[in-house]
Order: C-alpha cells, then sequence, then structure tokens
C-alpha cells in the first residue's frame, strides 16, 4: 500500500480503491517507451472507468511536479497521475526500469508485473484479467 499526492495536492492511497481494478503504471518524463504507452492507457482507460470501474494510475518517479504537469499536457495524458517525488512507492514496488506496469484485481492483489514498453493487444488482455 502506499500513499501519494496527485497533481492537485489531494492525497491517493492505494487501499482505498479496494473493489476496483487497478493498473498502476510507474514512469519518467524522459522515457520514450513511456511517452509510447500514453495513447494506450488512455484508450484502456476511457474504454472501461465508466463500465468496470478501471482505474488507471501514472507514478511520476522522483521529478518535479512542473516538469510531471508539462509531460501531461504535452503528451496529453487522461488518467490520474500521481507525484513519488521520494520514491517511496517505487522503492516499495522495487523499480529498477521504467515503465513499469503492475495489474491488480480488486481484491488488492497482483495480477501482472509487466516490464517495458507494452502494446496494445497486451494491454488489453492484462486488464480484461483484472476487470
Amino acid at each position: 500500500d502506499f500513499t501519494l499526492p496527485d497533481m492537485e495536492g489531494n492525497l491517493f492511497t492505494l487501499s482505498e480503491k479496494e473493489g476496483q481494478p487497478v493498473v498502476l503504471c510507474f514512469f519518467k518524463t524522459d522515457c520514450p517507451a513511456c511517452i509510447r504507452e500514453v495513447p494506450y492507457l488512455n484508450a484502456i482507460y476511457q474504454e472501461y472507468k465508466n463500465t468496470h470501474g478501471l482505474l488507471v494510475v501514472g507514478i511520476a518517479i522522483g521529478e518535479p511536479q512542473d516538469e510531471v504537469q508539462n509531460f501531461i499536457d504535452t503528451h496529453g495524458v487522461e488518467y490520474p497521475v500521481l507525484l513519488d517525488s521520494q520514491e517511496e512507492a517505487a522503492d516499495s514496488y522495487g523499480i529498477r526500469s521504467v515503465p513499469h506496469l503492475f495489474f491488480i484485481y480488486r481484491e488488492g492483489h497482483i495480477a501482472v508485473d509487466h516490464i517495458g514498453l507494452i502494446d496494445q493487444n497486451k494491454l488489453e488482455s492484462y486488464v480484461q484479467r483484472i476487470i
């Protein structure tokens, strides 16, 4: 579990989202693969957020808020983004490279731990497992 601020300063606690399927995407703003994933993550979020309660959450690792906001604006991120400025969540999840995605069942257990660029088909298949 972790608690991190979102871009508006509101606190997000993962355990409070139990009952919802969750995709966590740890990223850095200068990561080319992270940038390439944004349209896939936007699409899957828009497709399933209302029908299945899917929550897609970006977690910016160790970056200033202004750089993260620029990333969101430049690449059209449509899902919530959290600031892991002290890299506490990244450390607890053992993040060594990005992008690193976790697909979490409604009960809070990790279904899939995916490291590296994900394509749209694989993303869809992992999301189907957790919704």
